[in-house]
């Protein structure tokens, strides 16, 4: 188990306290497209308001600010790329 100063010291930029393995979620053989990189970055300034915690509706809403038509998808692909994940009706950042 890594320790809340040992994260400290991997990641000592980062705002939020996160374990490793969150980071390693994400896969870098699939980068986000320009349209899904977008709807991500909506999604980021969205949860900056809302403490990180986003409904499926909110996260919905931000992915069609960015001018998709097909939010569903562009949120499940995000989400199977680990860049978001759900839990308990809620979408969270890794």
């Amino acid at each position: 188990m890594v320790k809340e100063t040992q994260i400290d010291v991997l990641h000592p930029k980062e705002p939020r306290l996160a374990s490793p393995d969150v980071e390693m979620m994400r896969n870098p053989e699939t980068p986000l497209t320009n349209i899904e990189q977008e709807a991500y970055t909506r999604i980021q300034q969205l949860a900056d308001y809302t403490d990180g915690d986003l409904s499926p509706t909110d996260a919905l809403a931000a992915i069609c600010a960015a001018g998709n038509t097909h939010p569903d998808e562009i949120l499940e692909r995000l989400i199977l790329k680990g860049y978001l994940y759900s839990v308990n009706n809620t979408i969270r950042l890794t």
